[in-house]
Parts: structure tokens; sequence; C-alpha cells
């Protein structure tokens, strides 16, 4: 297991276009590599295990030599891409209710291992 969000980033957008383009940008950005994508939002994405938020998640890299100096090279942020149609989810009740559905959804495994 590795933490992979201590340094994260929401950018909301009105539409999926902006999502792809700000997506194809970051890409194509020699300074970023992408370790991983996440994408929630397609028909195959499981919305009870999400709780209903719906987004793309990047686990991104800083490339060059400013990340090089300042030995960012392997630290991994969080890059969230998110329409505002789902900020409803994540305001603050919601957001303690997935956070109470995490936690029971985590501990769902372990109650299993002792039956």
């Amino acid at each position: 297991s590795r933490l992979l969000d201590v340094c994260r980033v929401r950018i909301w957008f009105d539409e999926v276009e902006g999502m792809l383009r700000s997506l194809e940008a970051i890409a194509e950005d020699a300074r970023v590599r992408v370790v991983r994508v996440k994408n929630t939002m397609g028909g195959s994405a499981n919305a009870w295990w999400n709780a209903g938020f719906r987004a793309i998640v990047l686990n991104v890299c800083l490339r060059g030599e400013y990340a090089a100096a300042m030995r960012l090279e392997h630290h991994i942020c969080e890059v969230q891409l998110v329409l505002k149609v789902f900020q409803n989810v994540q305001d603050q009740p919601a957001h303690r209710r997935y956070l109470r559905f995490r936690d029971a959804r985590a501990s769902v495994p372990s109650l299993l291992l002792r039956a």
C-alpha cells in the first residue's frame, strides 16, 4: 500500500469536452508523468462503490530540472477532473456520509474473514 494523494487538486468542469481537453493537455505536458488513470465516469464504473461520485482521477509526478532540484520527481499527486453536476455529491454533509460509507465498506472484507 502506498500513500498517493497527500497533494490533491480538484478541477470542476461544465462539460465533458473541457475535461477531455484538460486530460489531453496533462498527458501531453513533458513536465508531467501520468502514473495512473482511474475513470469512474463510464457506464462500467461501479456507482455503489464510489457512492455516486464520478470523476477522472489522475496520479501524476512532476518531471524536469525543477522537480529534480526540489526532489519532487517521485512525489505522486492526485488530480481530479470532475463535472459540476456532481458537485452536490461532494458537499460537506454528503462527503461525511461518503467517509462513513467508505469506512464501513473497508471493514466488510475483514468481517467476512472472521466468519
